[in-house]
C-alpha cells in the first residue's frame, strides 16, 4: 500500500480511507476520513448553516462537498467536516490482522 496524492485521484465517494495532512505547526497527522461529492452526504440539521445545499430534484439537504473525518465513537455525528485542513494524500485502510 502506498499514499495517493489527492491531485491524482480521490477515493470512491463515501469510502473510509486513511488521510494525511500537516498541521499549521508542522505536525504530521493520519486520520480515518471519507470524501463526499456534491449531493452525496444528506444532512437533516443546521450543523452547516448557510453551507447546506438544497437539491430540488430530491427534496433533500446535503452537507458541503469535501473531506470528512470519520468519528466512530461520536453518537451524534459519524462524519465531521474538515474545515481549513489541507489533506494532501490518502490510502486504503489495511486489512485487520487475523487472530
Amino acid at each position: 500500500m502506498s499514499w495517493i496524492d489527492i491531485k491524482e485521484t480521490k477515493p470512491k465517494n463515501g469510502k473510509n480511507v486513511l488521510v494525511f495532512y500537516k498541521t499549521e505547526t508542522g505536525k504530521n497527522l493520519i486520520l480515518m476520513a471519507a470524501y463526499f461529492g456534491k449531493h452525496e452526504l444528506e444532512s437533516d440539521d443546521d450543523a452547516f448553516g448557510d453551507d447546506l445545499d438544497y437539491c430540488k430534484e430530491k427534496d433533500e439537504y446535503y452537507a458541503p462537498e469535501g473531506w470528512y473525518e470519520y468519528s466512530e465513537h461520536n453518537d451524534e455525528y459519524s462524519y465531521i467536516h474538515f474545515s481549513g485542513i489541507a489533506i494532501t494524500h490518502w490510502m486504503n485502510k489495511p486489512e485487520p490482522p487475523t487472530p
